[in-house]
């Protein structure tokens, strides 16, 4: 009995973490930033992000230095607007459990809160443009030339035209026209995914759209870090918290595009030292893995390069899963994120219609079941507890 309350207790309270909006997720942030401030080197700031539908945007920072620390940990979340409560929810962990014993072993911490505020508060992956954030970041502009041939050659599959009238019968259609492509494919869903999700830069009503250029949030990250990682001689871990993609009540950790050998074996030692399920390391670039796939316009990979020395920073992104990973769970996911597309660019029959597409979108990334909660929080915990010894690398 008293192990049953102790658990019910903890579900409650991880499950209470979750903001109930953007803007109790933006209070609660920038209270406890305040409150955690101890010294004339942490600040709390907050950058402003320009919107023709709402002038109240801003994303809000921390940073938490002590004199001669050598490493820096950034924890972002929030690029994906739906996925922001989550990542609330573990910024929130970071500064209550974790801040002090960072700074203590020697290394800053860098915290920015809800990178996508207008997606986080009006719940769509995508920012007010539509552009996927985490599609749209380049070094050099050469992203935006990419031509993703699957996408052009599904982009009926993947944009159907016209209002939504009913989501059951939307859904169905959708469900039947990719399992006739996956079959048409004899069975190999990656070519489906990796057009539908890893980028395209020539629709701009379409999925995962990255744009022409970069967005507001590439000049803040670019203005922002360049001087942190320059002041930071030893090792940089850049964190991107995410939910919704690869199996439900897992936690992937993806390395980048071209990640530090060095960097990446000492995190798979920490990592594997728990001796824990349901956490795992995965090479998303590896075209053999059947669930994943190439991005371009990542930000990770993006952040990596903004340092002076980008063998001493390594990018990861660490992702929740909420659907299952087998045929029907793909379906379900491609499918709502297909049906919130549509409903964006023609809109719905009737508002209700728009709501019920709405609410399974949010599901999907920030489902409201408390035992699910508990777990985001509690494995980014058991993450958090090694990789503070990571530094030393």
């Amino acid at each position: 009995m008293n192990l049953f309350i102790f658990l019910l207790f903890s579900v409650v309270v991880h499950a209470d973490d979750f903001p109930f909006s953007y803007e109790d997720s933006r209070a609660q942030f920038v209270a406890l930033c305040l409150e955690a401030r101890k010294t004339p080197q942490d600040y709390c700031e907050k950058f402003k992000v320009p919107s023709a539908r709402d002038a109240d945007l801003t994303i809000d920072y921390g940073y938490f230095s002590r004199p001669g620390n050598a490493g820096l940990v950034v924890l972002q979340s929030g690029i994906h607007g739906p996925e922001s409560y989550a990542g609330a929810a573990v910024q929130k962990l970071f500064l209550r459990k974790y801040l002090t014993t960072y700074l203590e072993h020697g290394v800053d911490v860098l915290l920015i809160h809800a990178l996508n505020p207008y997606g986080f508060k009006y719940a769509t992956r995508a920012d007010e443009d539509n552009i996927n954030l985490n599609r749209n970041f380049s070094s050099d502009g050469l992203i935006y030339q990419v031509h993703n041939e699957g996408y052009v050659r599904m982009r009926d599959m993947f944009e159907p035209q016209g209002p939504v009238n009913s989501v059951w019968w939307s859904s169905l259609m959708s469900h039947v026209r990719i399992a006739t492509k996956f079959i048409s494919l004899m069975f190999h869903s990656r070519e489906i995914y990796q057009a539908m999700n890893s980028g395209q830069f020539e629709s701009p009503k379409g999925l995962s759209y990255g744009g022409h250029k970069g967005q507001i949030q590439h000049l803040f990250l670019q203005k922002l870090l360049p001087p942190l990682f320059a002041a930071h001689s030893g090792a940089i871990l850049f964190l991107d918290f995410h939910t919704g993609l690869g199996q439900a009540g897992t936690l992937q950790i993806l390395n980048g595009l071209d990640p530090d050998a060095k960097l990446l074996k000492a995190v798979h030692a920490r990592v594997d030292a728990l001796h824990t399920e349901k956490i795992e390391m995965v090479d998303a670039s590896d075209r053999s893995h059947p669930d994943y796939y190439t991005t371009y316009g990542d930000v990770t990979d993006f952040a990596v390069k903004l340092g002076p020395q980008p063998n001493r920073i390594l990018g990861l992104t660490m992702e929740y899963g909420t659907m299952p990973l087998n045929i029907l769970g793909k379906l379900r996911s491609a499918s709502r994120m297909i049906l919130h597309n549509q409903a964006h660019a023609f809109g719905c029959s009737t508002p209700e219609v728009c709501a019920e597409v709405d609410q399974n979108f949010l599901e999907m990334f920030n489902p409201l079941d408390p035992v699910w909660r508990q777990k985001v929080v509690s494995k980014a915990d058991q993450v958090f507890s090694v990789l503070v010894n990571w530094f030393s690398v």
